[in-house]
């Protein structure tokens, strides 16, 4: 099973395992044992240092 969720970065360390809370609050929530992995379906380098002002749809800072 994949799900999503967020966990703060002192916590984010690829393969360590975590318990979270799933489900719907207010209804029925489940302790859920899980490895943090990264997005499976995502290979694009982090984009934290793109130059916003080369993007050809005129985005300005």
């Amino acid at each position: 099973m994949i799900s999503e969720c967020t966990i703060d970065m002192e916590y984010a360390k690829e393969r360590e395992e975590v318990i979270v809370k799933w489900g719907d609050y207010g209804k029925r929530i489940k302790d859920i044992r899980a490895v943090i992995a990264k997005f499976p379906l995502n290979d694009l380098v982090e984009n934290k240092d793109y130059d916003i002002s080369s993007c050809p749809y005129g985005f300005e800072e």
